[in-house]
């Protein structure tokens, strides 16, 4: 049984536990509800510069410094990351279970009364997360994002969750240190705990270190803004023969149940054994890899597919692709491939919270999202699904008027844009 208790402190913060009896580990995170959503064409990138400086910053609550506190957790054998998402950041320490004590003290330090961060503080880890952005946004990884600004325009969701190289150099420390100020306080955020634990000794130590987070009655509310004409996002620095295309739809939010149906799609269009796979990798061997995508957001989604190609081969995939899809929004799906699907994605499921820190991510994503995460609940739905169900996603998302595209390369785009028709 996947049983997950729910708890609140006086502060607002919400607590998520999951009891795993058998294991040794104990994985801990804290979720705030502050990404790339809640910023705009002043400040992008600064939710990920300040998960960076939260690792850099003494607590006032502890004697020692945080390199200092990190290095004792080392030293215990635990781990522990940071990461920042358009929803959320989140950090997260895993480690044995006898050492649960100290994980997560250490994690209430990573957030909880933080000193203000200094300018040489904030200039040598700004140097740190531009290099990141550098080699990021030089390579093809980054066709996902693009497709969101290619999406959502250059608001809200449509913002680089790593930031623009011109923004982030202007950032201010008034600005991260307001920012901790409004968004990393106890009602904006989620703490879960996963593996072997007590129920009442684990409360009772999250209340020791987590209730003396004072919230703040001036958190920054969020109001998503979303674009309703998607786009093309053209990148032609990316020199050669060869281009990355990614094609999306705007899709469905994270509560949104329809979510499983769009991974079955998803999986039925893209995957090893697909009509469209078979056809341009196997019988033309047009590409090497496709990739799909669904991506549920908080209060939106996106899924699509990305491929790299020779130019002179991207208009014969894409009228490959266009095609498959128009079969699928006809209802053209053998009940074979339908059940072929359901247990790879059982499968995933289930692979995917094999260890303590794997169940973490999943609940707080969730979580933070406006979700429980129960997987009898994913299992049982995921069995009902059915073709006539496939269908109807696919006619609601698949259409010209929720189509992006981002291209990076230097492969003819005037001749592309008749092909996305449906």
């Amino acid at each position: 049984m996947f049983n997950v208790l729910t708890s609140y402190l006086d502060n607002g913060l919400k607590i998520l536990l999951k009891k795993i009896p058998e294991q040794k580990t104990i994985s801990c995170g804290v979720w705030i509800n502050q990404g790339s959503k809640n910023e705009d064409s002043t400040n992008n990138g600064i939710s990920h510069l300040v998960e960076h400086l939260m690792f850099k910053t003494k607590s006032k609550n502890s004697s020692l410094s945080m390199y200092e506190n990190l290095e004792e957790l080392l030293s215990f054998g635990a781990q522990y990351n940071g990461t920042t998402t358009k929803d959320y950041t989140c950090f997260f320490i895993e480690g044995l279970s006898k050492y649960f004590y100290k994980i997560i003290e250490v994690l209430s330090y990573m957030v909880i009364d933080k000193e203000e961060i200094t300018e040489e503080v904030l200039e040598n880890e700004k140097q740190i997360v531009l290099r990141e952005a550098e080699s990021y946004l030089t390579s093809s990884s980054q066709i996902g994002e693009r497709l969101g600004q290619a999406l959502w325009g250059d608001y809200s969701f449509g913002q680089l969750t790593i930031g623009k190289l011109d923004i982030i150099k202007k950032i201010t420390t008034k600005m991260v240190n307001n920012l901790i100020k409004t968004a990393y306080v106890p009602g904006n955020s989620t703490i879960v705990v996963v593996g072997n634990l007590d129920y009442d000794d684990t409360l009772d130590k999250i209340v020791e270190y987590f209730n003396k987070w004072n919230d703040n009655l001036y958190t920054n509310n969020f109001k998503a803004i979303l674009q309703d004409n998607p786009g093309i996002y053209l990148n032609d620095s990316f020199v050669g023969d060869r281009s990355t295309i990614g094609i999306g739809f705007s899709s469905y939010s994270a509560i949104d149940s329809r979510c499983r149906y769009v991974d079955i799609l998803k999986n039925i269009l893209i995957k090893p054994g697909s009509n469209l796979f078979k056809e341009i990798r196997e019988k033309r061997g047009l590409v090497y890899s496709l990739n799909g995508f669904n991506t549920p957001l908080s209060t939106t989604g996106i899924t699509g597919l990305s491929f790299s190609a020779n130019n002179d081969n991207v208009c014969e995939i894409i009228k490959y692709i266009i095609d498959e899809i128009s079969t699928l929004k006809n209802g053209n799906i053998i009940e074979e491939m339908l059940e072929k699907m359901k247990r790879i994605k059982e499968t995933s499921l289930i692979y995917g919270l094999e260890s303590t820190s794997s169940q973490l991510k999943t609940i707080g994503s969730n979580a933070i999202c406006g979700s429980i995460f129960l997987l009898e609940e994913e299992l049982r739905e995921l069995n009902k699904i059915t073709i006539e169900d496939i269908k109807d996603v696919a006619n609601d998302l698949f259409s010209t008027e929720k189509l992006c595209m981002a291209v990076l390369g230097r492969c003819d785009i005037d001749s592309i844009i008749p092909l996305l028709e449906f």
